[in-house]
Parts: C-alpha cells; structure tokens; sequence
C-alpha cells in the first residue's frame, strides 16, 4: 500500500528549510493539483500552461531530486465545491486536456477529470447534464490515450459512486466508450467527507474496489500490476481495509499478476501543522511502539531528516516547542507525522500477513467461520495494541470484513457483471446519499 501526500504551491519553507523533500523522500512519491490553473473566474489555456511552468518548478525542487513519482490531481474536486462554475464545465474540460496532451512528460500518473455533481450550481445538478459533461471528458482522454501506449498507462481513470444514479452514468460511459480496451488504471472518488455526511462505519469503497477488478480482469490488455488509487483517504479503517483488499487480490491473481494500491491525503500535513504534540508510531521487528513527537529518538529523526540542514532544524523547532516558544516554520513537524503514518500502514500489513487474515478468506465458506476466527484475531490484538486497536475501530473492521465476504463469495461462485451490479446497487443505497441527481 502506497501513501500519496498532497502538496500545493505553499508547501516550501520561506527561510529555505524545505521540510517537503523529506516527505516525498519517505514516501517516494508526491500530488500536486491543478486547481492553480483554473482558480480564477477567467481561467483559460494561458493559465494552464503558466501552471504548468510553476508546477514543474515544484516537481524539480521536491520530486525529481528524489526519483519520487509524481502524481497530477485533475482539480475535479475544485469542479465538486463549486469554485468552478458549471458553466465553466466545458472550459475546463479543454484546458485539463491540453495539459494532459502537451505536457505527458511531466508526471507519472494523472487522474482522470469528473465532474460528478457541483455544489455551488445546482442546475447542473441532474443525469443529463452529468452524463454529457463526464462523456466529453472521458472521450477526450481516450483520443489522446489511443495513440500514446505510454500516456495510457499513466492515465487513472476515476469511478463516481455516490449515488446509484453515480454509478450507472459512469457504468454507461465506460460501456460506451470501450473504455475497457484503453483504461489500465483504476482510481475511486467522492469519498472526501462521505462518512461523516451518511454517518455510515463501514468503508464506502468496498463494492467498487471489486467493480474495478472485474474491469482488470475484462480489460483488453491488462498490465501486469492491478493499479488501483483510493482519493482523500486517512482513517485506520478505511487504511487496514485497503491493504486488506490489496492481499486479496494478490491471492485471486496468485502467479499471474500483481496489485499496486494507492491513497492519497493532505491530513498528516494539516495534522502536524495544527497539533502541538502528536505521537509517532515505529515499526521494528513486528513490534509497533511510539513516543511523544518531542520525545522522539535521534535514530528515528536522523532517518527522516537526512541533511544537516534539516535535523539541525526541527532539533531547535522541538527545542521551542519543550519551552512554549512559536515555532519558525509551520510545516516542520509534518514529515514526522507523515513517517509515523507510514509505519501504522507497514503495521497494518505485517498483521494482515502475521495472523493469516486472506487465507481464514480463502478458505472459509461460510461467514460465521470468518466471524468466528476474527473475533478471536481482534481480541488478541486489542489487548496487545489498545491504542489502534480500539472497540470502534474494531468494529468498523469487522463490518467491513463482513461486506467484503459477500463479494469475495461472489468472486469465487459466479464472476459476472450482473451478479455484481446487484451487489453494488444494495451496496450504494447502504450508504443512503438523499441527494440523488434530478
């Protein structure tokens, strides 16, 4: 499982300390959005390509310098909030695709661009309008990814879900365009938020981690890794649940291929900047420990901040801090926060592995002997780990468990698209979004 930070033009230090680069050379990998080039009401080609030049001047000084990957953000979720107006659809939509056509050398990846629903313009606001906006978009990046095998395969194309109505517009799309026979990539949106507005506990992308596999499966040359993104995600539920999936999947396609999942999320930055203390979590030898950020051991702090300048830096900043002085920079902490995340994934996958959890899947036939074996898992854990391994999250693990069973059953006995799409269908009305599309 893979971690995406977000960045944005204001990540670097004025004082020329850039705590950035030692996030994205933990991470080996970096996002940056392109909601610089459509930001103002007049947006056009001409401040997409002078976002181009700026976002490039980010990648040089904080991505290429450590051979990270770099991920472009579409700035659909710009589209969603309603900073740009609906009738600025097709506009934007242009301009997103003259960056995807003439600057295809300066990333790896970029997500696909969807314009699901806008909050700021409700007219825009019903099938119609979705569907006709979302096939332009969609049609425009199959062009391009025809005649580029190597653009193709930089190209995440984002699922919308949120409603039924969501999932049959984009299910349409891709049926209508052969989308099957360009897409290698799969990435799944409209997530930021979702749980707090439907006050669902389970993880809302379970239905359509297996709807994207099925597409995999289907597609006319798939690669030799199954890509899958998740957008705006950070909770531990939803973290576990992922590289849960990804394990799966790995033993569905055993020898055959491999899985490569993705999240991204700008919390542990906004987290570190806000929080005074936090703690930092380490991983050594299947045994996870943590200390309090300003207690934090040299050892851990020389390996996150490898230059001079930089551990010479936050030793003064947690010097500050122990005193109650203001901190130099607000982003000094953030790689902190950002490696403590990164150990709680690496321990999520060592439990996964330790405890055999895809293997009681692979072999269990019925839910009560899975039920059964992972009560017994949780409750080792939660004396072991109590401050990860909470009741509530505990419970949301469980429940997602029990979800992702009965679309593991339909894997293993049946395999098509109808079965799925039924499956789907109840799925999206357990999360009961009330704002369906007009």
């Amino acid at each position: 499982m893979i971690y995406v930070p977000v960045f944005s033009k204001g990540s670097g230090n004025r004082k020329n300390i850039d705590y950035t680069n030692a996030i994205s050379n933990l991470t080996g990998t970096g996002l940056y959005s392109l909601i610089e080039a459509f930001g103002s009401k007049d947006f056009g080609y001409d401040t997409t390509y002078s976002a181009a030049r700026s976002i490039n001047k980010f990648k040089e000084k904080c991505i290429t310098t450590n051979n990270s990957n770099f991920y472009i953000d579409s700035s659909g979720y710009s589209f969603i909030k309603g900073d740009v107006a609906r009738y600025d659809a097709s506009k934007l939509i242009d301009c997103y695709h003259a960056y995807l056509d003439h600057q295809r050398e300066d990333f790896d990846y970029i997500f696909s661009l969807d314009l699901p629903i806008n909050l700021g313009s409700p007219l825009y606001n019903t099938k119609d309008n979705v569907y006709k906006f979302n096939k332009k978009s969609l049609a425009q990046s199959k062009n391009l990814l025809q005649g580029d095998p190597a653009l193709a395969n930089k190209f995440f194309f984002i699922y919308q879900f949120r409603t039924k109505e969501h999932y049959q517009i984009w299910d349409k799309i891709y049926q209508e365009l052969e989308l099957g026979k360009i897409v290698k990539n799969w990435s799944l949106g409209g997530m930021v938020g979702l749980k707090g507005l439907t006050k669902i506990t389970f993880s809302p992308f379970i239905a359509m981690a297996f709807r994207c596999f099925y597409d995999y499966l289907h597609g006319s040359n798939p690669n030799k890794k199954f890509k899958l993104h998740f957008l705006g995600i950070y909770q531990h539920p939803e973290r576990f649940h992922i590289a849960f999936l990804e394990k799966l999947f790995a033993a569905y396609l055993a020898e055959y291929a491999g899985t490569s999942f993705s999240y991204d999320s700008i919390n542990y930055i906004r987290q570190a900047q806000k929080l005074k203390t936090f703690d930092v979590f380490h991983l050594q030898e299947g045994e996870l420990s943590s200390t309090i950020s300003l207690n934090t051991p040299d050892e851990i702090l020389r390996h996150i901040f490898k230059s001079n300048q930089l551990y010479e830096g936050i030793k003064e900043e947690i010097e500050k801090r122990k005193v109650g002085l203001a901190i130099a920079n607000i982003n000094s902490f953030t790689p902190l926060n950002v490696y403590s995340n990164l150990e709680i994934d690496r321990f999520f996958e060592f439990i996964i592995d330790e405890y055999s959890m895809v293997d009681i899947f692979m072999r269990s036939t019925v839910l009560q002997q899975v039920d059964s074996e992972f009560t017994h898992i949780f409750k080792t854990l939660s004396k072991k780990y109590p401050s990860i391994f909470t009741s509530q999250f505990v419970r949301a693990i469980k429940l997602n468990l029990q979800i992702t069973f009965e679309f593991h059953r339909w894997y293993q006995q049946q395999r098509d698209k109808k079965s799925l799409d039924n499956i789907i269908d109840a799925f999206i009305k357990q999360i009961g979004i009330k704002d369906s599309l007009k």
